[in-house]
């Protein structure tokens, strides 16, 4: 796969996974690493789409 259509799908799949956890009454969570929300991965992921 060509590298710029593999950063796009890596991307597409942080936001897919990286998700916040839905907990009454908490600090919102990453469902997928538990990292507080946004996660540095979810940060990652906006940086590189907004390159696009």
């Amino acid at each position: 796969m060509p590298e710029p259509a593999q950063l796009y799908y890596l991307t597409a799949w942080a936001f897919l996974r990286h998700v916040p956890a839905v907990e009454p009454d908490r600090e919102q969570r990453c469902g997928c690493c538990a990292q507080r929300w946004p996660c540095p991965q979810v940060r990652l992921a906006f940086r590189l789409r907004e390159g696009f």
